[in-house]
């Protein structure tokens, strides 16, 4: 029979051999190499195995024939993913960039992590708690891992720098070129004239 195991990155299969047919008083075992269909995670997973090799006291009077193919499962291996919030400039949301690590890959397989990041709130601070989605795995080998919450993370919200707001009058109508803090309500105050001047605005309000 073979053993179930743990994605190892590896074809390697754990076998027990049984012998049937050892007389009563006789010692005899046996012993095989296994290996499975390929490295990847799956049930049922079939398991060739090699020529039997005998030992013990009375092995050199038996033989023994081919071993049969049994199947086993090879279950994904468990990565610990850890996360970092950028900081970010205020921007009237809560939506955070976070970059993924993984712990835990095997050799040179190919896996990455995503998740969405959440600020609590919108507003301006430091050391806000930035709460991490369930981690999305990408890569040719990521069906063969599984990964569990990161939790939170910390991360910083700037104060947006307000550029002043103006309009810019023009001979066949007026240009409204604005700048301003999100969320605030501005009063546009302005004089029309001919010769195109830059009116101020009155505000936030």
């Amino acid at each position: 029979t073979a053993a179930d195991k743990v994605y190892d990155g590896t074809t390697d299969a754990t076998l027990s051999i049984s012998l049937a047919g050892i007389l009563e008083g006789d010692v005899v075992t046996g012993s095989a190499v296994g290996t499975f269909s390929d490295k990847s995670v799956g049930t049922d997973k079939i398991v060739t195995i090699g020529p039997v090799t005998l030992a013990g006291t009375d092995a050199d009077n038996y033989s023994v024939g081919s071993a049969g193919t049994p199947t086993a499962n090879i279950t994904p291996a468990a990565l610990t993913a850890m996360g970092i919030a950028a900081d970010k400039v205020y921007d009237g949301t809560t939506d955070a960039t976070v970059t993924i690590s993984l712990e835990g890959v095997l050799g040179n397989d190919v896996v990455t992590g995503s998740a969405i990041g959440t600020f609590s709130d919108k507003n301006v601070g430091v050391d806000k708690t930035v709460i991490i989605g369930p981690v999305t795995l990408a890569g040719a080998d990521a069906g063969n891992y599984s990964v569990g919450s990161v939790g939170t993370t910390t991360a910083n919200i700037c104060a947006a720098a307000a550029r002043e707001p103006s309009i810019h009058v023009t001979t066949s109508g007026f240009l409204l070129m604005f700048y301003g803090i999100p969320g605030n309500t501005y009063i546009i105050q302005y004089t029309a004239n001919l010769a195109g001047t830059w009116q101020e605005l009155i505000g936030p309000v």
